[in-house]
């Protein structure tokens, strides 16, 4: 009956030890945990865990890719009725000031056939309206056709949003059939999609954001 009296007085007394363990623990944790919760905090007022410096790539703002779809009717002589044209045009340019230089790459159907063209389109702006939002541009272009063998030599103006899309209604010459016609297009500046914003205030003009000067000065 000594052993087992024995045992007890010793598990007894190895079980009053457990408090004072279960506080050198705790305070072990609390060290641990305040060290965590200072390092946490320092690494988030320096901002390293949280901020990344990213370079976004810029398109030159020179360039300019705009896309067109449009109709355009002409009148024959042996026909009583208009024939009908569709034109679908990539305008890869250039924007130099008020003026802006274009190839335009062309695929038309006319009835009954297709045709493609290329050549050169100029626009200028005339008319900054509504503070340069909507830009009103004159536009000339002639382009001539790969398959048929004559050209189109057409004019017109521009109302767009910016640079960011236009609608164009222009007029011309179609020096194989020997008619004249009128069109309707409209178009967007792809290369404008990637920055609409900057595309839209494109022609609007820069204000002097200064404060008045002083006596002083």
């Amino acid at each position: 009956m000594r052993e087992p009296l024995v045992a007890l007085k010793l598990g007894y007394g190895a079980s009053a030890q457990h408090p004072g363990q279960h506080r050198a623990h705790r305070l072990v944790a609390l060290a641990l945990g305040t060290v965590v919760c200072v390092s946490t905090q320092l690494a988030r007022a320096d901002g390293r865990d949280y901020r990344e410096v990213v370079t976004v790539p810029a398109l030159p703002e020179w360039m300019t890719l705009p896309f067109e779809f449009g109709h355009a009717a002409a009148w024959v002589p042996e026909r009583t009725g208009p024939v009908y044209r569709t034109t679908a045009s990539l305008l890869p340019g250039a924007f130099l000031g008020p003026l802006t230089l274009h190839v335009p790459l062309q695929v038309h159907y006319r009835n009954p056939g297709w045709d493609m063209a290329f050549g050169a389109r100029a626009t200028l702006l005339i008319a900054p309206l509504a503070g340069g939002f909507v830009p009103v541009r004159a536009m000339l272009e002639g382009t001539y056709l790969a398959l048929g063998g004559g050209g189109y030599l057409d004019g017109g103006l521009m109302f767009g949003l910016g640079s960011l899309a236009q609608l164009v209604l222009v007029a011309g010459r179609d020096t194989e059939r020997d008619v004249w016609f009128l069109g309707l297009r409209l178009g967007v500046d792809l290369l404008a999609l990637w920055d609409p914003v900057a595309a839209i205030v494109r022609f609007v003009p820069p204000r002097d954001v200064s404060g008045p000067a002083t006596r002083g000065e």
